[in-house]
């Protein structure tokens, strides 16, 4: 028979240099022969009387660790759906920009909590809902900076337009038809090259040395919510002058205004663009412009007053010599009707008729109609002349050395200003003023050079 190679002083068959199991009670008596160990009891957990076998620990892991990277050594029990729901949710949440980030992190974080099932894919949950949370952070973050800063610059280049449009309406009861009528009537000049020194450095670069709509959108009529949209910027002024390029509509005289920051990279229509605050806490000082010389723009404005008078005598002129015309037509019509009434009763003489009942009502009334037309011819003259001085101004203000003197001669902007003074009052007397003679000596003048 068999024998076992080794035997314990139990008479247990041991390989060597183990002892016996431990939880096992020594036995005695004969050993079994080889090939027939007897089964081991059935009863217990499992069948087996001593417990359940000892859990075989990885020399590696410990803990939590453990239980994430090597769960096929730790007994889970329960449900892996907070992990698979967390895995789902976190990358669904690519497509809705990490909204549901937040749901797929918490689902991840009851997923590795206690015995659960595939925490591995809680994991990867966790961590995907914390990248796509980050992410989006930086991208608010980043985004509310760049419009608080980009309000900033949109409000600091646009500052003097705002004052210098704000005092243009004060003097013409509308706003501007365009920034360069700004320029033209000398409230801005044409580049912005001083006070810049207090503006944001990316600012400084967008704006110094450039055109106001270089940089700025503006539309007369719009609303201060304007956006920039639907800006052509067909009107311009040149010399002064108004010359009106509208793609629809005429040249209406609008209230508000709408004005628009390009953005610091000089392109109209990208995200940095903005509004710029018409009610500003600070009105912005438009001397420092000028570099401290009001004299220079005084002059600007000048001349710019200079044509605008001149555009107004030329309408006045038109509408006098229209007024000229037909009140001589009516003259005309009056002639003819005494002529026929004089004929009819052999009226001859001017006493004669202005005693008649009858034609004494037609020459009263063609005295009144000659005394308009003698005012109105006395009006025109009288623009004519003004006019004349004010072309003559505006030929030599032509020229830039001419200009230069003005602007360090406050005497001779003074009679620049007389000049204009003279010529709007001018404007606004009334016609009537203008007529030298009573309408009585009037009708008596017109009906002897008309009746001999």
């Amino acid at each position: 028979m068999n024998q076992p190679p080794n035997q314990s002083p139990s008479g247990m068959n041991v390989p060597p240099g183990y002892g016996p199991p431990p939880g096992y009670p020594p036995q005695s008596g004969p050993m079994p022969q080889s090939g027939s160990y007897p089964p081991p009891p059935q009863s217990g957990v499992h069948g087996n009387p001593y417990g359940p076998p000892p859990i075989q620990h990885h020399p590696g892991f410990r803990g939590m660790t453990r239980q994430i990277f090597n769960p096929a050594s730790y007994r889970q029990t329960g449900s892996g759906s907070w992990a698979a729901s967390s895995l789902i949710i976190s990358l669904v949440s690519f497509i809705f920009c990490g909204f549901l980030s937040p749901i797929s992190l918490v689902l991840g974080m009851v997923g590795l909590v206690g015995n659960k099932r595939a925490k591995g894919m809680s994991f990867a949950g966790v961590l995907i809902s914390l990248v796509q949370i980050g992410f989006w952070a930086i991208v608010f973050i980043a985004g509310a900076w760049t419009m608080m800063y980009t309000e900033d610059y949109a409000n600091q280049a646009g500052a003097p337009v705002v004052a210098a449009i704000e005092q243009f309406q004060s003097e013409n009861q509308r706003v501007p038809h365009s920034l360069d009528e700004l320029v033209a009537g000398g409230y801005l000049p044409t580049t912005w090259d001083h006070g810049v020194d207090d503006l944001a450095g990316p600012v400084q670069e967008s704006i110094k040395g450039k055109k106001w709509s270089d940089f700025l959108r503006y539309k007369a009529g719009a609303n201060a919510d304007w956006d920039g949209s639907g800006w052509d910027g067909t009107v311009r002024f040149n010399d002064g002058s108004l010359t009106v390029d509208f793609k629809s509509g005429g040249n209406k005289e609008h209230k508000t205004y709408g004005l628009v920051f390009i953005g610091i990279d000089g392109i109209a229509g990208t995200s940095d663009d903005a509004k710029v605050n018409q009610k500003p806490a600070t009105k912005f000082d438009l001397s420092r412009l000028w570099s401290g010389d009001e004299t220079t723009r005084q002059a600007m404005k000048s001349r710019h007053e200079l044509q605008g008078m001149i555009n107004k005598i030329d309408n006045k002129l038109t509408e006098v010599n229209a007024a000229i015309e037909k009140s001589e037509g009516k003259l005309a019509e009056h002639k003819q009707k005494i002529k026929s009434i004089m004929d009819r009763k052999k009226i001859r003489t001017f006493e004669q008729a202005r005693e008649d009942d009858e034609a004494g009502e037609w020459i009263q009334l063609a005295g009144e109609t000659a005394r308009l037309v003698q005012a109105f011819q006395n009006k025109a003259n009288e623009l004519g002349r003004t006019r004349n001085k004010l072309e003559v101004q505006m030929e030599r203000l032509g020229n830039q050395v001419e200009m230069a003197k003005l602007a360090d001669s406050k005497e001779e902007l003074a009679k620049l200003q007389l000049l204009l003074e003279e010529s709007r009052k001018t404007l606004e007397r009334e016609d009537s003023a203008f007529a030298s003679k009573s309408e009585d000596e009037a009708a008596e003048e017109w009906f002897r050079k008309n009746f001999r």
